[in-house]
């Protein structure tokens, strides 16, 4: 499939990666310039607020709350990496767990896959 200007369209993917309360990722793509399209997806790893081994949750947007809490994650890139940094406090995301009830993810129960498009 070709994307804009005829380019082919190949996407990158980055496997399973480890959140690390305060912690950062550096993930090298190989576009060659900055992606113009990065998604986050949470891959349930210990059954947490009612998904099981093998759930994924997501695109989860980046969202990085500076606050007393410093919660979420943020997100930049450039032409050879994308990078990820967590918040410092353990609460990566509130989602709707299946019931429809917000609830604060467990960071050791989930890892992160990343996502990205030229």
């Amino acid at each position: 499939m070709s994307g804009f200007g005829g380019v082919p369209d190949i996407p990158y993917k980055s496997g399973a990666q480890t959140i690390t309360t305060g912690g950062r990722l550096t993930l090298g793509h190989p576009f060659g310039v900055r992606p113009s399209r990065v998604q986050f997806w949470l891959e349930c790893i210990v059954a947490d607020v009612g998904f099981s081994v093998g759930d994924f949750y997501g695109p989860v947007p980046p969202r990085l709350i500076i606050s007393a809490n410093n919660e979420g994650f943020g997100q930049w890139s450039d032409a050879a990496n994308i990078n990820v940094e967590f918040g410092a406090d353990s609460i990566l995301l509130k989602i709707s767990d299946k019931a429809g009830v917000r609830q604060n993810l467990t960071t050791a129960s989930w890892k992160m896959h990343v996502e990205a498009r030229k």
